[in-house]
């Protein structure tokens, strides 16, 4: 059953009717096995919810342990795994665009049709959006792909591909095993394409901070080819050290700042311009979709999302090389180097990654349990690293930023599907109204 905050959800978008479906996995697998018995599948459970209120809601699920494929020895190749995933939507549109119903059972296939909820299943591989990503799981096909994204490999194109992140009709990246090691494979949505590849040699290595290459790309397939990077995720450590009562890694934080001033000292030609007139619509729009997916939280809320949105217009315009999406999971340690992966990289305020950082680091103390005086630490070390390289203060504006970061992510609790997401998203509105009244904590902790 769905809890009582869902249900709350479902009953107050009846534009979608097989919202209730989508988010029960029990209601779900029964309407599958009704319509396509032979798949098996008995157990799912949700890993990732995109909704729309009145549009529609994608939700990505995991099968359960048991029928799950045996996993690879390496756990993160496993990092992001959905293996099916369902679209709800608005019946007139479904109607329109869903795809022909009536497969045969056993005829392979791995899309279904649920036209009584208008909804529409796809089975990893398939990708109603990513319709290259089926390739790279199919012999042929992927020789064929991997023969237009790397003409001078062809020892890559039988190695074995492992998925490292997937997120359904946006982005799958995945892992190439060649015989002189692994690559990351990027496959985008069509609409994102474009600025992938634009910004993805916008920014190279520096000193201590290493960027992967662009090894190939494929216009065709909306596909691309980077260097892997090896080592240690500062995201995990993070969390390792939380959990087992260890220091935090302070050294690890001040090597992140370090490598992120690196990035911001580079030239921002060519990025995509993160303008100030952009910022506080996306805010706005944050607290609107709360107000439908949590009604409790709506007002405080809003008046957050205006309280920022002042501050920014009073906020003066800062034009530097940024990461755009900057926080630990990002950061791969490898002795004294530091990988940093770019996808959203941007001509924008240095504060707003600083702040991204900290608010990343508020969010795992929420999430994990990580001690607050592991968030101060770990804060001071990452600014202390930062300042150390650029030989000036912080930027100011990191704790409006963190503040920011925060508020942005009141979306993942439900997006991430976590037990008790309603609680968490309280929490998570809490603490950055807190940051807000204090933001020179964050700043000068």
């Amino acid at each position: 059953m769905v809890s009582l905050p869902d249900a709350d959800l479902v009953r107050r978008d009846p534009a979608l009717p097989g919202l209730g479906t989508v988010l029960d996995p029990a209601r779900f697998v029964a309407a599958l096995r009704a319509a396509r018995p032979e798949l098996g599948i008995e157990a799912v459970r949700v890993g990732y919810v995109h909704y729309k209120p009145g549009h529609k809601c994608l939700v990505g699920y995991r099968l359960a342990r048991s029928e799950r494929a045996p996993e690879p020895a390496d756990p993160g190749t496993l990092r992001g795994t959905l293996d099916l995933y369902a679209v709800a939507q608005r019946r007139e549109r479904w109607e329109r665009k869903h795809p022909a119903a009536g497969h045969a059972p056993g005829d392979g296939h791995r899309r279904v049709s649920l036209a009584d909820e208008a909804v529409t299943v796809a089975l990893f591989p398939d990708d109603l959006t990513l319709g290259t990503l089926g390739h790279l799981f199919e012999a042929d096909a992927r020789t064929r792909l991997l023969r237009d994204l790397l003409p001078g490999r062809p020892d890559l194109r039988a190695g074995p591909v492992g998925t490292l992140a997937y997120k359904p009709q946006r982005r799958y990246v995945g892992r190439l095993l060649g015989p002189d090691g692994p690559l990351v494979l990027k496959v985008c949505a069509a609409k994102d394409y474009a600025a992938t590849v634009a910004t993805a040699g916008a920014l190279g290595s520096r000193g201590l901070l290493r960027i992967p290459r662009v090894l190939g790309c494929s216009d065709q397939h909306r596909v691309l080819a980077f260097e892997w990077l090896a080592g240690e995720r500062l995201s995990d450590l993070v969390v390792q050290r939380g959990r087992t009562g260890g220091e935090p890694p302070r050294d690890a934080a001040a090597l992140a700042g370090t490598a992120l001033a690196a990035l911001h000292a580079q030239p921002a030609d060519g990025l995509p311009r993160l303008a100030r007139a952009e910022e506080a619509p996306q805010l706005c729009a944050r607290a609107e979709e709360l107000a439908h997916t949590f009604p409790p939280l709506a007002e405080r809320a809003a008046v957050l999302a205006r309280r920022l949105a002042t501050h920014l217009r009073d906020a003066p315009t800062a034009e530097h090389a940024i990461h755009g999406d900057f926080h630990a999971n990002q950061v791969l340690l490898d002795g004294g180097r530091v990988g940093i992966d770019l996808d959203q990289a941007a001509n924008g305020d240095p504060a707003f990654d600083l702040g991204r950082f900290v608010a990343h680091l508020e969010r795992a103390a929420l999430r994990n349990g990580l001690p607050a005086r592991h968030v101060v630490d770990l804060t001071r070390a990452f600014l202390d690293g930062y300042q150390a390289a650029t030989g000036r203060p912080a930027p100011e504006r990191v704790g409006l930023y963190a503040a920011i970061g925060l508020f942005r992510m009141l979306h993942h609790p439900f997006r991430y599907y976590e037990p008790v997401w309603p609680e968490q998203t309280a929490a998570i509105l809490a603490r950055a109204e807190a940051i807000l009244d204090d933001e020179a904590a964050i700043e000068h902790p």
